[in-house]
């Protein structure tokens, strides 16, 4: 059970980053400049724009 709210919690925060990202693609922040702001890494955040960017 602790297991399953582990992974439910870390899932929830790649949500909320998946939606941080997203806002600042609408914003037309660069991912360089996305990934500094948001103090991640820039090939997740790489990732993230790239799979935002084609499903638009």
């Amino acid at each position: 059970m602790a297991m399953e709210r582990g992974e439910g919690r870390q899932e929830g925060e790649f949500i909320k980053l998946i939606k941080q990202v997203k806002k600042k693609i609408e914003k037309s922040i660069p991912e360089e400049r996305c990934a500094d702001m948001l103090e991640e890494d820039i090939a997740v955040i790489g990732k993230i724009y790239d799979i935002i960017k084609n499903s638009i």
